[in-house]
């Protein structure tokens, strides 16, 4: 009789228990759903706000992924030990090789206007081609700069535009710690064309 009571005792506790696991399970399932739910809306609303900001800024963006070019610069830094500038100088097609993996993934309508694009997907094919020998130094100083760990660049370069315009800029970006956000690089380009001009 005891074996009975015993037993008894037992599926009832596993029943409770049991109980406990269908009543809890959900609970946290659902307050997970809505956790995720939150950050899923805090996320978009902040990239929201970003593309706003992007798109409304009165100076150039253009957004590249140089992921792999930091990767480069990286090895290029490790393998020649603080000479990069005279390995680069000594094998400048390098500079070009390296930056043609470069990719504008985005960019604003400023920058459309700034390269007199019809549109963003027009710039971003023809992009590489705008490059003057101008264009090759600043690119060279970049990597030079990715390499070494610097977190800001800065330099007066020159384009083609796709009107075939010579344009002079101020080139500026923050070259990031963390190597993925090379992923969505983000260049500012102000115009100083009018400036040398004069």
């Amino acid at each position: 009789m005891d074996f009975f009571t015993d037993a008894n005792q037992t599926v009832f506790w596993i029943a409770v228990g049991l109980l406990f696991v269908l009543a809890v399970i959900p609970a946290l399932v659902m307050t997970n759903h809505r956790q995720r739910k939150k950050v899923e809306q805090d996320l978009t609303r902040t990239h929201d706000r970003y593309r706003k900001i992007f798109n409304a800024a009165a100076v150039a963006l253009l957004e590249h992924d140089c992921s792999t070019v930091k990767q480069e610069a990286d090895q290029l830094a490790a393998r020649e030990q603080g000479h990069v500038s005279a390995y680069l100088d000594a094998h400048p097609e390098h500079v070009r090789e390296v930056f043609s993996a470069c990719r504008i993934t985005d960019a604003n309508p400023a920058a459309l206007r700034l390269f007199g694009a019809p549109s963003r997907q027009a710039l971003i094919d023809a992009f590489h081609g705008l490059f003057l020998p101008e264009t090759q130094t600043v690119l060279r100083d970049v990597l030079v700069a990715m390499g070494t760990g610097q977190t800001h660049f800065e330099s007066e370069t020159a384009f083609r535009t796709l009107d075939n315009r010579t344009l002079h800029v101020l080139l500026s970006l923050t070259l990031p710690a963390n190597p993925e956000a090379y992923r969505n690089l983000i260049i500012s380009l102000a115009d100083l064309t009018a400036s040398r001009r004069s």
